[in-house]
């Protein structure tokens, strides 16, 4: 089961502003979701806990670069969607001598490049662009942008943030719509700022010579400087893959929308880092470290309980001839315990129980049966 923030509103609604206070309407939900970030960000700093290391699919864009969102800190673990394993160096790779060819095609791993670019997608070439928010949003906001012109000298610009009222698609470059766009060309952008906005930012690039139109990023609203994370593929040129499963590393972000995922799902613990939050405030430095030891406690179980290698091994033993639980009955033995490898070859060694069809039993040394172990 996968936790959002609506699972965890009403519990912790008990420890917002003293109490009594209805996380299913303004400003309770509001009041509530602040406490409910609070309590996430401190359980983050104290380590990496369930739902903190998601797989995900990345894709290997053009160039053989990966672009992380946001929200996404490292990428931990690697391989190709076709299963093979994949190395990752880090950003220092890149300056040694002998190091990453960004032309190479035969290194089979990825680089760390560091956090290089405010955007999922390059600009292509020269383009129009566009911010619009999904909210209404305050009169005079604007989005900050720092690049090169279609000449090539480094600009600044200030470019309102228009809000569409229609659909989620940027408006269109003709008509009453065009007003919206930035006169001018931009070929390349290396910085974007931006306030703090209700809503979701989208920034789009078009070309009306054309009519080509690419999404560039979208700006969540406590984004204010963004950046991404860059990984070179240069395998992926060489027709190892176009796509890699990850284990990546979530940085923590703030959660605004009850369809949120929980970065930490574990709703006790987030409770319970309320509690202590709320014990901490009033001046209760020892209920704040009571609660705060009992919410890394629970996670510190639920991880446990998730990781935990198995440390015994299940044989199974086919049996070739009758057993005694009935004449002429052909079954399977089941034993729990290490398996017979691991296990030393003398007699003191071999005392394992043989289950029988749920009867516990010691072995039938006459019938030696096969052994396969699982």
């Amino acid at each position: 089961m996968i936790f959002r923030v609506s699972d965890a509103l009403n519990e912790i609604a008990p420890f917002v502003d003293g109490g009594g206070v209805d996380a299913r309407c303004e400003p309770g939900r509001s009041q509530a979701i602040a406490v409910l970030n609070r309590a996430i960000r401190q359980l983050m700093n104290e380590g990496d806990w369930h739902g903190m290391t998601p797989t995900i699919c990345l894709p290997v864009r053009k160039g053989g670069v990966i672009v992380l969102d946001e929200r996404f800190e490292t990428i931990r673990l690697a391989k190709w969607k076709t299963g093979s394993p994949i190395p990752i160096y880090s950003e220092g790779f890149k300056f040694l001598d002998g190091g990453l060819d960004p032309e190479a095609t035969n290194i089979p791993s990825l680089v760390d490049l560091g956090e290089t670019t405010p955007l999922h997608y390059q600009l292509p070439r020269a383009m129009t662009i566009m911010a619009y928010s999904e909210q209404v949003e305050r009169d005079g906001l604007s989005l900050e942008i720092r690049g090169t012109d279609e000449t090539g000298r480094e600009a600044l610009f200030a470019l309102p943030i228009r809000h569409s009222w229609r659909s989620p698609l940027p408006p269109a470059y003709t008509g009453p719509d065009c007003e919206q766009w930035l006169s001018g060309r931009w070929a390349s952008i290396s910085e974007l700022r931006k306030p703090v906005t209700r809503g979701l930012v989208h920034v789009f690039a078009y070309d009306p010579a054309t009519g080509d139109s690419v999404w560039l990023t979208t700006l969540r609203p406590e984004t204010i400087s963004p950046v991404h994370r860059r990984y070179a593929a240069p395998a992926a040129k060489a027709g190892h893959g176009h796509q890699i499963v990850a284990k990546v590393v979530l940085r923590w972000y703030p959660v605004h929308f009850e369809s949120d995922v929980l970065p930490v799902q574990n709703i006790d613990a987030i409770a319970r880092m309320a509690q202590a939050l709320h014990s901490l405030d009033t001046g209760d430095a020892g209920r704040y470290e009571f609660y705060r030891n009992s919410a890394v406690s629970q996670l510190r179980k639920q991880l446990s309980r998730r990781e935990r290698p198995a440390k015994t091994g299940l044989q199974v033993s086919m049996s070739r001839g009758p057993s005694r639980i009935g004449r002429g009955h052909r079954g399977a033995m089941f034993s729990c315990g290490p398996s017979r490898d691991s296990l030393d070859s003398s007699e003191e060694s071999a005392t394992e129980t043989t289950v029988i069809l749920g009867c516990t039993q010691p072995p039938v040394e006459e019938q030696a049966p096969q052994s396969v172990t699982v």
